[in-house]
């Protein structure tokens, strides 16, 4: 009947009359887009019958849409259809000028930074985040391989997305692969890494002072400068937010 509400993804859409036939299927008012088994109509077309098709069948296309001054670095965002992820951002309170916020936004799918200059009344369509657990596996020709830690799916990832933390990749170990829209769209690093030094000069025995370094080339090529006294094949510990040695491990 007219006025029949039904939820969709915990939201609501009210099933009108608004043709004037009598057993028209027909949802108007809702609003946005529905996905209906990967297939995408307007809110307001005609879709299957409600008796016929499952309700769990259809999904909002709607995001929430978030103050751009509520919003961190790191959550993602859809900009210009494309889901992006927030590589910076500053609140800008310009005198005799209306507050702003700076934002630098990096596509998941080309790698591409956009700069962003909401006011601080505008507001920004948020993207649902997860995050899962994976152990990076192997490379090959068609890319960065990492296994669930539950499930063992495997996910492949190119290069846009293994750079920023390319240097902090070693076989087994365990990162945070973040999905935005059931894609990978970044790897989170541990605060700090166990890494084996590759290379580097040898040490001076007895020198145990912590001011003096000299630079170091880890198992994965990254080169972190670190005290005399530390030499090849030992184990230190890395902090990942900017490559600096923390101690041996």
């Amino acid at each position: 009947p007219a006025g029949e509400r039904s939820s969709m993804s915990g939201r609501w859409f009210t099933r009108q009359h608004a043709c004037g036939i009598a057993g028209c299927n027909r949802w108007s008012g809702a609003i946005g887009d529905v996905r209906l088994r990967g297939t995408w109509v307007t809110g307001n077309s005609p879709i299957f019958p409600l008796g016929k098709t499952p309700i769990s069948h259809y999904t909002s296309h709607l995001m929430p849409q978030t103050p751009a001054i509520n919003l961190r670095r790191g959550q993602a965002i859809r900009h210009n259809g494309d889901v992006c992820i927030i590589s910076s951002m500053e609140l800008k309170t310009p005198p005799r000028m209306a507050s702003y916020v700076q934002m630098s936004v990096r596509s998941i799918s080309s790698g591409n930074v956009h700069n962003l200059r909401p006011t601080s009344n505008d507001s920004l369509e948020s993207v649902n985040m997860t995050k899962e657990d994976y152990e990076f596996s192997y490379k090959d020709s068609s890319g960065y391989h990492f296994l669930h830690c539950t499930t063992y799916d495997d996910v492949c990832l190119g290069d846009v997305l293994v750079k920023p933390v390319k240097d902090y990749l070693i076989e087994g170990q365990k990162y945070i692969v973040v999905m935005t829209d059931e894609i990978p769209a970044a790897i989170e690093l541990p605060a700090s890494m166990v890494m084996t030094v590759a290379e580097s000069a040898d040490g001076v025995r007895g020198d145990s002072a912590n001011n003096v370094q000299k630079p170091a080339t880890l198992e994965t090529g990254l080169i972190v400068n670190v005290p005399l006294f530390i030499n090849r094949g030992e184990k230190i510990s890395v902090k990942t937010e900017d490559g600096t040695y923390l101690g041996r491990a």
